[in-house]
């Protein structure tokens, strides 16, 4: 209370002091008896803050001063400061280290890939989505979703995370022999099942792998996860479920060398009479190429005029050479290119989207395109004119098909499905054992293991990170060759 009144004290003899200020000397008014009172309300404010200003912060009351002050004698005296030999030396010379043997660390990250002892060729499984389109969508392989376990199946767990996620299960006897080599996996049964699970990466317990045997398989049923089971956002992908979205898989074996990609399901070719195959996907392509097209010149617009203005501030300042370039081409193009296009889209409109194509019609537009794409440098615009089968499948999935909910698929227009199949179904870097080695930039140490399966980051599997570009679980070579397959590593593939 009484440093609110000391404060506010000070501030009204502030004020009496400035109105005071203001009155004589800008405003020039005489001394009157008005005035007189402001210089009694100044000295008295004044006063008043001196009174309580005791009690400002950092202020002691005299009073208690007085009762707590010690004499002078019952003070220790302050201990002197031994002198250093380091006294009146005005700097240090800065110790000296040896440089580091970049090449003996190079050589030691070299080794804990563990390619030295790993075979050149590895029989490998290429995982592959199946198809959401097709009718048959029954499947002993999966992933995501629930596994498929007999009564008294333990659940893995971590004591300090909890139960860990359930990532995939394979039926065994789906894994055949790689037709070159004519094996299998080193003691992996002929049937029965293979289930993965993941934890939190650096956990106890962060992975766990589980063989079931065909007589295991013989009753199994679907298990419910655990009811204490924490969100998959908690280990660091994108979604809250506890479960990731269940897709039917299909399993293909080829040898794997690291480097090669399997030719059993090759990605649709970018060539236009590939995939273009429907009067509806036509029309869908040239709205996408009329809309980069319409957009390059807004750009052109917004982006180079500001250039130029800055040109004019900043003297020397000019056009980017390939800029300016791009401008002018794409302003004696645009026009002719703009209509062509148009007139396509109406063609396609007016035909039963499910109709296959003229290819004459098609072949004509795409001549047009590819000959001003020719014209441009990298600029948007060039990869939009350009046969792109990858944007278009981005475009048609982010807007019919949720990465979790896989009700919505139903409502994928029938010309776009064989189209969106195709591309789902190829292979996208998924694999159940093999030897490439996982993508990452933290350099997990590999030395005498071997890949068990691996996953690409795919955003219809919810497997997206924000620093990850998928996972693998690696075990070691000797214990897979005696069929142990419990003791694995969870490999988050960092890219960053």
């Amino acid at each position: 209370m009484r440093m609110i009144i000391a404060f506010i004290s000070l501030g009204t003899t502030l004020y009496f002091c400035g109105r005071m200020f203001y009155l004589k000397e800008i405003a020039k008014v005489p001394l009157t008896v008005d005035m007189l009172w402001l210089v009694v309300w100044a000295a008295v404010s004044c006063l008043i803050f001196l009174g309580f200003a005791d009690s400002l912060p950092g202020k002691t009351r005299r009073a208690s001063q007085t009762s707590n002050t010690r004499s002078r004698r019952d003070i220790p005296p302050v201990p002197t400061k031994r002198k250093s030999k380091f006294d009146g030396i005005s700097h240090m010379t800065p110790l000296t280290t040896a440089a580091p043997d970049v090449d003996a660390i190079l050589a030691e990250l070299e080794a804990m890939n563990g390619e030295a002892d790993r075979p050149a060729y590895l029989p490998a499984w290429a995982i592959l989505l199946r198809d959401p389109f097709v009718k048959d969508q029954q499947a002993t392989s999966w992933f995501g979703g629930r596994p498929k376990v007999p009564d008294g199946f333990e659940w893995p767990s971590d004591s300090a995370h909890g139960p860990l996620h359930f990532v995939a299960q394979f039926d065994l006897a789906t894994i055949i022999a790689e037709p070159q080599t004519g094996q299998r996996p080193a003691s992996l049964p002929e049937s029965g099942a293979i289930l993965f699970f993941v934890g939190m990466p650096d956990s106890e317990t962060e992975q766990a792998t589980r063989i079931l045997t065909a007589t295991d398989m013989a009753d199994a049923q679907e298990m419910p996860e655990p009811y204490d089971i924490g969100s998959l956002h908690d280990i660091g992908f994108w979604i809250d479920p506890p479960v990731f979205p269940k897709w039917p898989l299909d399993l293909q074996p080829y040898l794997d060398d690291g480097k090669t990609a399997p030719q059993i399901s090759p990605k649709p070719s970018k060539d236009p009479a590939d995939w273009i195959t429907n009067w509806g996907l036509a029309a869908y392509d040239a709205e996408l190429a009329i809309k980069a097209v319409e957009d390059d010149a807004i750009r052109c617009v917004s982006i180079f005029n500001s250039v130029e203005r800055n040109a004019m501030k900043q003297a020397g300042l000019s056009l980017n050479d390939q800029q300016a370039k791009h401008r002018s081409t794409m302003a004696q193009e645009r026009p002719a290119l703009l209509e062509a296009l148009k007139q396509f889209r109406a063609i396609a409109g007016s035909q039963d989207p499910c109709t296959p194509i003229d290819p004459v019609t098609r072949d004509d537009i795409w001549k047009l395109r590819n000959a001003v794409a020719a014209k441009l440098d990298s600029f948007a615009v060039r990869y939009a004119l350009k046969a792109n089968p990858a944007s278009v499948y981005k475009s048609l999935r982010r807007k019919y098909m949720h990465r979790v909910d896989r009700k919505d698929y139903a409502k994928v227009p029938e010309e776009y499905r064989a189209f969106l199949g195709a591309q789902i179904s190829a292979w996208h870097n998924h694999r159940l054992f093999g030897r490439a080695l996982p993508p990452v930039t933290d350099f997990p140490d590999l030395r005498g293991l071997d890949c068990l399966v691996s996953f690409e980051a795919q955003d219809l599997m919810a497997t997206e990170t924000e620093h990850e570009n998928g996972f693998s679980i690696w075990a070691a070579r000797t214990q897979m060759a005696q069929g142990a397959y419990a003791n694995g590593t969870y490999v988050p593939h960092v890219s960053v």
